[in-house]
């Protein structure tokens, strides 16, 4: 088979990165023992990871269309029992222009997670009295 590209490497390492960081502050929030460091982590780390994923997963993409278009993987053609067509190709062009709207709303949704955790959030409310 063919070797992995860098791509795919650097895509397992930022998902996994974010795992590896995310589920065990998680743990440790249940029980209340989460260091600030790794506070601190979960909540800076993404800032070069989550782009690294974005452009990682859409290089994969790209890279996969010519081959699911020559083969017809994972397609439907009509005609078949279900009367239903489905093509990869096209779903993947689909999926990869959704990225142009999700890929900056996740990062703008953790910008601002981050930005209620740290500080410099929306002060809360007081009632005057």
């Amino acid at each position: 088979g063919a070797a992995p590209s860098p791509a795919t490497f650097l895509l397992i390492f930022a998902w996994s990165s974010i795992e590896v960081i995310r589920y065990p502050l998680y743990m440790l929030d249940v029980i209340g023992a989460t260091p600030s460091w790794l506070v601190w982590l979960r909540y800076t780390a993404f800032i070069p990871l989550y782009p690294v994923g974005f452009i990682t997963e859409l290089a994969i993409l790209y890279s996969a269309l010519p081959i699911i278009h020559e083969t017809g993987r994972y397609s439907l053609v009509l005609p078949n029992p279900y009367n239903f067509e489905f093509s990869m190709y096209y779903y993947l062009f689909i999926h990869m222009s959704l990225y142009v709207y999700g890929a900056p709303m996740m990062f703008l949704y953790m910008l601002k997670q981050r930005k209620r955790k740290f500080g410099g959030g929306k002060p809360s409310a007081t009632k005057s009295e």
